[in-house]
Parts: C-alpha cells; sequence; structure tokens
C-alpha cells in the first residue's frame, strides 16, 4: 500500500468519526480549533507519531459522541433519522476496531427508510407466469431494427473486443 492510499485511508477513517459540520459550531474560531485536532490526529497517525495515545483519543472521542457520529452520518448520507435505542458501546479490539459497529435503531411508520424515494408496495400482486415477454413476440428483423434505432451497431461488439484484448496485454 502506498503512503498515499495509506494516508487517505487514515483520513477516511478519522473524518467517518470527527464528522462534525461547521453548521454545528456557535463561532468560527471553535470550528477551527475542531478542524486543527482533527487534523493533528491524521498527522499523528500518517507519521506514526504517538499512536497508541492518538487511537485512544480517537476512541474515547468516539464512544464519548456516537449518536452524533451516526446523526451526522446519516445526514450526510441522507438517510432517515434512526432513533437509537441501544447505545451500548463495547471497544472494538484488533483488525476488527476500523469496522463500524452495527446500530440499534427503530423507525416510526413515516420514516421508514424507503431507498431513493422510491414508493412502498401496499399490496402484493399477483404475477402470472403465462405471461409473455414483448420481445418474444419479435422476429430477428424486428429486433434488429430496434437495436439499430437504439444506436446499436454490429461493428460495436468487434470493437469492444479488440478493446478488450488489447488492453489486457
Amino acid at each position: 500500500m502506498s503512503s498515499l492510499h495509506r494516508e487517505l485511508a487514515i483520513r477516511k477513517r478519522v473524518l467517518d468519526i470527527f464528522n462534525k459540520t461547521q453548521q454545528q459550531f456557535p463561532n468560527d474560531e471553535e470550528w477551527f480549533d475542531y478542524q486543527e485536532l482533527v487534523e493533528d490526529h491524521i498527522y499523528k497517525l500518517v507519521e506514526g507519531q504517538d499512536v497508541q495515545q492518538t487511537e485512544a483519543a480517537i476512541e474515547e472521542y468516539r464512544k464519548a459522541n456516537y449518536a452524533d457520529i451516526v446523526a451526522n452520518d446519516a445526514k450526510k448520507r441522507g438517510r432517515v433519522q434512526p432513533r437509537i435505542t441501544g447505545l451500548a458501546v463495547k471497544p472494538a479490539d484488533g483488525p476488527a476496531a476500523e469496522q463500524s459497529q452495527p446500530i440499534a435503531a427503530a423507525y416510526t411508520a413515516d420514516q421508514r427508510p424507503s431507498g431513493f424515494g422510491q414508493p412502498q408496495p401496499t399490496a402484493p400482486c399477483a404475477v402470472s407466469s403465462q405471461a409473455s415477454h414483448p420481445l418474444d413476440q419479435m422476429d430477428a428483423a424486428q429486433r434488429l431494427r430496434m437495436a439499430l434505432a437504439s444506436g446499436w451497431t454490429p461493428e460495436l461488439v468487434q470493437k469492444r473486443s479488440l478493446q478488450l484484448a488489447f488492453c489486457s496485454f
């Protein structure tokens, strides 16, 4: 792993824990102090300075601010805000320490996550196995005309095959 990839992995891990936004601070000075603290932690981990103390400080912050971290992560990802039911955080040991811990959440009926605002089905639909697909009813000439109308040409298959063959060297 190159030093750049290592630094990016450390930065992502630390910023996933220290994920407050500027709007959560009463003034700019406190925001800048928070950013400086975060960058100091990242620098110490990347350079290998006081790694044990830095990891302990990060873990202590994560335990103390677990609910805020989860809420900010949900906002950042555009998810529904879960109501956290259990905040028992077990300390992570070993290589599994970098993995996030599962969150126990309960949703009310109007907060149920639906995935990118997609509608939820209201009742099961009956699907007939006898239904045929529209392409099954077309002959070869109709399929070719439809493919050509969409921009497909027979040369595309050959070009893509050659491109894949020469890129594999």
